[in-house]
């Protein structure tokens, strides 16, 4: 029988017997695994998983699963942070290897002889624009501190 608020009416759900019956079908989850010593080497050494990954798997948060290797003394891997994975303006991936863009190499070379002219980085991203010259996203506009990181890139590069 289901009683709420003084009511009374059988099982909430027809083909069950009972309330409880209902309440242990909805609550059954798999079992959670134990963030053990044994596991986490396994895991996280052996198998090569990361901490968010190992979170996952044991329905835990990647900052309890860092705080256990830590625990463990298990060494922790070097965090590496993925960049935006493009090239520097002027060259592009192919086959793993950086080759040169025509048009962009152009751009590169008008922003030096501008230099040499004298123009601030200002002056030279405002003739960009006023070019309709595209960025390497083929989109927005140019900014003084592109220009500028594209002029020393090329300084770096020719030294």
């Amino acid at each position: 029988m289901y009683e709420c608020f003084g009511w009374t009416s059988g099982p909430i759900i027809p083909g069950f017997s009972s309330n409880q019956q209902v309440i242990d079908t909805i609550h059954l989850s798999p079992p959670k695994p134990t963030l053990s010593e044994s596991f986490l080497k396994e895991k996280y050494l052996k198998e090569g998983l990361s901490s968010k990954e190992i979170a996952k798997l044991a329905f835990s948060s990647r900052a309890t699963v860092t705080n256990y290797l830590n625990k463990y003394g298990i060494p922790l891997k070097k965090v590496t942070r993925r960049t935006n994975g493009g090239h520097r303006f002027g060259f592009r991936k192919h086959g793993g290897r950086s080759i040169q863009k025509k048009k962009e190499q152009d751009v590169i070379s008008k922003i030096g002889l501008y230099r040499e002219a004298g123009y601030s980085y200002q002056r030279i991203a405002d003739l960009l624009n006023d070019q309709n010259i595209q960025t390497k996203m083929k989109k927005g506009f140019w900014y003084s501190k592109v220009v500028r990181q594209i002029y020393l890139n090329t300084l770096i590069r020719t030294q």
